[in-house]
């Protein structure tokens, strides 16, 4: 048997003392590859104080560098090149590199003699994001990509999405990791009304919170009967805000805050599907995770999300198209059980 490789992961997204849900998903592909190799992950996150944080996952470890933010691209390369040495000193010498994100991790990466792979989940990529890419950003993430020995992007489309940067390096899709915590109910769901349940960073840009409950408001007037679950790690206050406008009786929604893989994975079995209406994503995790349990999934039809849902387990709708919406939440009510996962 040939030894498992040493493997440096290098995250320019990831769970921290900062942001803790932050890139949660490539902690989960750490998880993964770790089975398999020896890994540490590699982090440098702009914070009020310089330090550094070394901590366990399930089969790796992590060191985070917190570092001031005077010169941001110097200022990072530099926090990582100081975690770098700590990780030598701790006696690991990675084989392989894997990049998890592109920007900005990659311009230290493609300095190091060492090869490296990349794992891409930036919806910056998709020509209907509403993210303005710069010269400079745009030329060094194309070389960066170039360099790599292969690409992993999320989803097909993603990667489709990366060649239009004239990216040469051959790709593979490597779906998002799902917690073993989402495994369906076997029981025959009877609820009375029908419960939907939307859980995200509930940032309004990507996720369309404002347009989702302007759908779940039609419905209501239409004579839906149903309760809506609500939440996630973002704003409940600007959350709560968006519901009061809507005009959806309040009786009809619950929301709750950041919860546990476990929590997601009790809460989504309750329900009797999962509603996404994102003006932009890649492969979420959340899909993946809802399908997991038996749910089906109403979603709006970006990225890679055709991907994982069709009629079998879903129903995809246009983009920001709100009439849609509340017709597939009516239509859902009158044929959930064809999506009965007993």
């Amino acid at each position: 048997m040939t030894k498992p490789l040493n493997i440096l992961h290098v995250a320019s997204w990831f769970p921290s003392e900062k942001e803790p849900m932050l890139g949660n998903f490539v902690e989960r592909h750490v998880e993964a590859a770790s089975d398999h190799s020896k890994g540490w992950v590699l982090y440098a996150v702009p914070y009020h104080i310089n330090k550094i944080d070394i901590t366990s996952g399930e089969n790796f470890k992590a060191c985070i560098v917190y570092f001031k933010k005077r010169i941001p691209v110097l200022d990072h390369y530099l926090a990582l090149e100081k975690g770098f040495k700590q990780i030598l000193r701790e006696n690991f010498k990675p084989d392989l590199i894997h990049l998890h994100v592109t920007y900005p991790s990659g311009l230290w990466v493609m300095r190091k003699k060492i090869p490296y792979m990349v794992t891409e989940h930036f919806t910056g990529f998709h020509s209907y994001s509403s993210f303005r890419w710069s010269l400079y950003r745009k030329w060094i993430t194309s070389k960066i990509l170039n360099h790599a020995r292969i690409i992993l992007p999320v989803s097909n489309k993603l990667g489709e999405a990366i060649k239009k940067f004239d990216v040469k390096t051959s790709m593979h899709k490597i779906s998002n990791v799902v917690s073993g915590s989402f495994q369906p109910i076997h029981e025959k769901k009877e609820h009375v009304p029908t419960r939907f349940i939307h859980v995200s960073s509930l940032v309004n840009e990507q996720k369309n919170i404002s347009g989702l409950l302007k759908g779940f408001k039609l419905a209501e007037d239409s004579g839906l009967d149903f309760e809506l679950t609500i939440g996630g790690d973002g704003n409940l206050e600007l959350l709560t805000e968006r519901i009061i406008n809507s005009g959806i009786s309040l009786k009809k929604v619950k929301t709750f805050g950041m919860s546990s893989p476990q929590e997601i994975a009790r809460l989504m079995r309750k329900n009797d599907c999962f509603v996404l209406f994102s003006n932009v994503e890649n492969q979420p995790v959340v899909i993946l995770e809802a399908l997991s349990c038996g749910l089906p999934v109403i979603s709006t039809n970006v990225g890679g999300i055709s991907e994982e849902v069709n009629d079998i387990n879903g129903m995809l709708i246009p983009p920001k198209d709100i009439s849609t919406l509340r017709q597939a939440l009516i239509n859902f009510n009158h044929i959930k059980e064809k999506f009965d996962s007993s």
